[in-house]
C-alpha cells in the first residue's frame, strides 16, 4: 500500500451522502483557507472578481476529456495523478455556469469548513449519486494539492434530465466545480469507512493520527488537522454510541489524543472556538485527563481569554502537579494577565501632572 496523501478539512463520508449546505466564500486564515475563495478566481458568465476567466473560451483551460475542460489555479505537487483503482481524498464546490451570481449550489465543506475530505474512487462514477462523470474524470486528473476549476457539459454532468433532489441542477445545465485534491491512497486495502467493521475503524484512524503527528512534527498544523479530522471521521458520534465500555475505551485511546492533537492545530491557526470545543470534549469524556486541560488551557491563552484559562489550568495541575508544561503554561499566562491590565489602565494615571495622583503622593508624605 502507497501512501501518498495531504491535505485539510473534517469529518469524512461517503459520496452518497447528502451534502450540508454551505457558505460559497471563506474569511481568509479560516482553516478552508484558499478551498473556499476558488471561486473567486474566475467568473463564470457576468460576475466580475479580480481575475477573469472563461472555461468555456478556447486556450483558457485544457480538455480533460470531451465535454471537461480545467483550469488550474494552484500547480500541484509534483505530476503525479491517481492511479485507477486509488482512493482520492477531495473537496469541491459547485455552481452553474449560467448563474450569474455564482450561488455555491453544492460543497463537500460543511457550513463551516468542519468537514473532512471525501473519499472518492473510480468506480463512484456509475452511482447515479451526486456525483458527475465529469467530476470524476477531473479529479483523477490532477496532482496532489493541486486547486481548479473544472467546465462540465451537460452530457458529463446531469444531462438531459437535471437533478430534482439536492443539488437542484435544471436540465442541460453546464457545472463549474471548484476543486482542491488532498492526496489519495495507490491501491488502498481499506474499504470503504461505512462498510469497515470495529477493527479496521481503528485501523484507519490511528494511520490518519499518524500522518497527522507527522506533519505537526513539521509545523504545518493546516495538514495535520486534515489527518487529524479524517481519523476522527472514523471514530464518529454515531460509530462511538453504538459501542460497549469496554470498545469505547479502546477507541478513545485512539479518539482522545486525536481531539487534544486536532484543538492544538487549530489554535495555532486562530481557530479558536473550534479548538476550544474538541479539548471541552475530551474533558467532557475523561474529567481526569490533566493534557486535555492543558490544552484547554492554553486555548483560551491564545485566544486571550486568561481569566478562563487559569481556571482551566489550576484544574490540569491538580491531576499533574509536577508537570513543568503545566508550570510554564501558568506563568505565561499570568504574564499575559498582567499584560491585559497594564495595557487596559488609562495613560492620564502615570501622568505627573494628574491632580487626584499628585495629592495620593502629597498625603502620603504628610502621613510619614
Amino acid at each position: 500500500e502507497t501512501d501518498i496523501f495531504e491535505g485539510n478539512g473534517a469529518r469524512a463520508r461517503s459520496l452518497t451522502a447528502r451534502p450540508a449546505r454551505a457558505r460559497a466564500m471563506g474569511r481568509r486564515g479560516s482553516v478552508q483557507q484558499d478551498v473556499l475563495r476558488l471561486g473567486e478566481n474566475f467568473t463564470h458568465k457576468q460576475s466580475q472578481p479580480e481575475v477573469s476567466v472563461d472555461l468555456r473560451a478556447p486556450g483558457t483551460a485544457t480538455t480533460v476529456t470531451p465535454g471537461v475542460r480545467k483550469h488550474i489555479f494552484t500547480e500541484g505537487k509534483g505530476s503525479k495523478t491517481p492511479p485507477a483503482d486509488s482512493k482520492c481524498f477531495v473537496h469541491w464546490t459547485l455552481r452553474l455556469v449560467d448563474d450569474a451570481s455564482g450561488k455555491v449550489i453544492d460543497t463537500t465543506l460543511g457550513e463551516e469548513g468542519e468537514k473532512a475530505p471525501i473519499e472518492v474512487t473510480q468506480p463512484e462514477r456509475s452511482d447515479g449519486g451526486p456525483v458527475t462523470r465529469g467530476l470524476i474524470d477531473g479529479i483523477y486528473s490532477m496532482a496532489k494539492w493541486e486547486r481548479c476549476a473544472f467546465y462540465v457539459a451537460p452530457e458529463q454532468g446531469y444531462g438531459e434530465d437535471g437533478h430534482l433532489s439536492f443539488p437542484s441542477v435544471p436540465p442541460n445545465a453546464s457545472l463549474v466545480y471548484s476543486v482542491m485534491l488532498y492526496g489519495w491512497i495507490a491501491n488502498p486495502k481499506e474499504r470503504r469507512r461505512t462498510e469497515m467493521m470495529y477493527e479496521e475503524r481503528l485501523e484507519a484512524a490511528n494511520r490518519r493520527r499518524e500522518w497527522g503527528k507527522d506533519e505537526l512534527e513539521q509545523e504545518r498544523y493546516w495538514q495535520a488537522w486534515v489527518y487529524f479530522n479524517m481519523g476522527l471521521s472514523y471514530l464518529d458520534d454515531e460509530f462511538m454510541f453504538q459501542l460497549e465500555e469496554k470498545e469505547r475505551k479502546q477507541a478513545n485511546k485512539i479518539r482522545h489524543p486525536m481531539l487534544l492533537y486536532g484543538s492544538s492545530c487549530l489554535s495555532r491557526l486562530k481557530v479558536h472556538n473550534r479548538a476550544l470545543k474538541l479539548a471541552k470534549q475530551v474533558t467532557f469524556e475523561d474529567p481526569d485527563n490533566g493534557k486535555a486541560w492543558y490544552r484547554l488551557a492554553k486555548g483560551y491563552r491564545l485566544k486571550g481569554e486568561t481569566d478562563l484559562a487559569l481556571k482551566a489550568i489550576e484544574k490540569a495541575m491538580r491531576r499533574e502537579p509536577n508537570s513543568q508544561a503545566l508550570k510554564d503554561e501558568l506563568a505565561k499566562i499570568k504574564d499575559l494577565k498582567a499584560k491585559n491590565l497594564f495595557a487596559g489602565t488609562p495613560a492620564r494615571l502615570f501622568t505627573r501632572n494628574t491632580p487626584h495622583l499628585s495629592l495620593s503622593v502629597s498625603n502620603c508624605l504628610r502621613k510619614k
